[in-house]
């Protein structure tokens, strides 16, 4: 599953791993907004900090951030708090939920693809499928392979401050399609420098088998985009991640 974010919560904002997150989720509910979708309850599944839901909870839609880490929890009830905007925080795995069919639309951004296999997303659209009403919406996203690739960057330094300096370390399995990035930190404390190294492993699936797998398990699929929302066309190269806007059968 996910990475150590025990440890990542502490690096998550100066990396600006919230970044992609805050502008899917605006950019999310427009779309669906403008192509019929209709509701006021918003879950986010693996939320983090929160990021895709501040959109949300700004604009007044009563908002449920899961995920399994206390610690990013704890990051964005703080954040929440700071803006006086309200919202329900619940520690869960996200493959494992048992939730009423309460949620008008469900988000899992930059999420899916800390998943370790194609039956964890099966597990966690199944539990999205149960807390969705029906004919509402989930919306994901996913790395292409091609997206996947290119974040293999050579070593780089990150974050340079006079508290903190993060370098990245990526290292990719072709075979597995599956993207080692290790955040090699040095934070200032009072005894001197201290020395973490934080790795998280991405994968890639094809577009189309992920697709299947959520029509498999109960969504008809109504939109392949691109992240600015255009049509997402398949063998097109350039691509890095797609958005999947599906409605519960």
């Amino acid at each position: 599953m996910p990475a150590d974010y025990r440890l990542l919560a502490g690096i998550y904002d100066a990396l600006g791993m919230g970044d992609f997150g805050r502008m899917m989720g605006q950019r999310a509910v427009d779309f669906a907004l403008r192509n019929g979708w209709l509701g006021r309850q918003i879950t986010e599944v693996g939320c983090g900090t929160g990021a895709a839901l501040l959109w949300v909870a700004r604009h007044h839609y009563i908002t449920t951030g899961i995920d399994s880490s206390p610690e990013m929890l704890a990051l964005a009830q703080q954040v929440f708090a700071g803006e006086n905007l309200g919202g329900t925080w619940l520690e869960q795995d996200i493959r494992e939920l048992n939730r009423p069919a309460t949620a008008d639309l469900v988000l899992a951004i930059d999420v899916l693809p800390e998943l370790e296999s194609t039956r964890d997303y099966e597990a966690v659209f199944k539990s999205v499928h149960t807390m969705l009403k029906p004919e509402k919406w989930f919306i994901c996203d996913m790395y292409t392979i091609e997206g996947l690739v290119a974040l293999n960057t050579p070593d780089r330094l990150e974050v340079n401050t006079a508290d903190l300096t993060i370098f990245t370390h990526n290292q990719y399995d072709f075979e597995r399609q599956m993207l080692t990035r290790s955040y090699l930190t040095f934070r200032r404390a009072a005894a001197g420098w201290q020395r973490q190294e934080i790795p998280r492993v991405l994968r890639s699936y094809p577009v189309q088998a992920v697709t299947a797998l959520l029509q498999r398990s109960g969504f008809q699929v109504l939109y392949v985009l691109n992240p600015d929302m255009t049509r997402y066309e398949t063998g097109k190269t350039g691509t890095t991640r797609v958005i999947i806007m599906a409605q519960k059968r």
